[in-house]
Formats: C-alpha cells, structure tokens, sequence
C-alpha cells in the first residue's frame, strides 16, 4: 500500500498487524529524518531576533529541530534527546 497521507495509512485496514506496524515504523523513520523543509527554515529566518512562541502538533517534528526548546510547546510530545514518542495520536 502507497499512502497519500499520514492519517491515510494510520486508517487503512492491514492485512496483517505487520503491515500496519512496517508502516507506522517507516513513516516515524521517515519524519525523524528527513531534512528541515523550506517553510521551516523561512518561518526561522522571519522569526530570528524576534519574541515568538509556538505552539504545534508536530507531527512531522520539524518545529522541535528548527526552534530551540524552550520556545515550543507540542501537543503530541516528542523528546529532542531520544527522539521516543511519549504519546502517539490516538488515530494510530
């Protein structure tokens, strides 16, 4: 299965429980290591020297590896220091 979307291939009806957790496992490797895109990159560039707060979901983990720490609140927490989900989106 090609999944368009993350939520997508968080619904499909698998198989087998393996199918759904060789995807859960790829798309987490995936969003842990993909590079910083642009509009991170340009959000970081307009904030800089600024006061600024974010508050996100996420889910792609872009925001927590583009800001520094203590200026990111995340609803589905990710911990920068062991990359380990502390709570996964309950349509998972």
């Amino acid at each position: 299965m090609v999944s368009k979307a993350v939520f997508e291939g968080c619904f499909h009806r698998y198989d087998r429980p393996e199918d759904k957790w060789a995807y859960l496992a790829f798309f987490l490797h995936t969003t842990l290591t993909a590079p910083i895109r642009q509009p991170y990159l340009d959000l970081r560039r307009i904030l800089n020297g600024k006061d600024y707060f974010i508050l996100t979901t996420n889910q792609d983990t872009q925001a927590i590896r583009t800001f520094p720490e203590d200026r990111v609140a995340e609803t589905e927490k990710l911990t920068r220091s062991s990359k380990r989900l502390v709570k996964m989106p309950s349509v998972c």
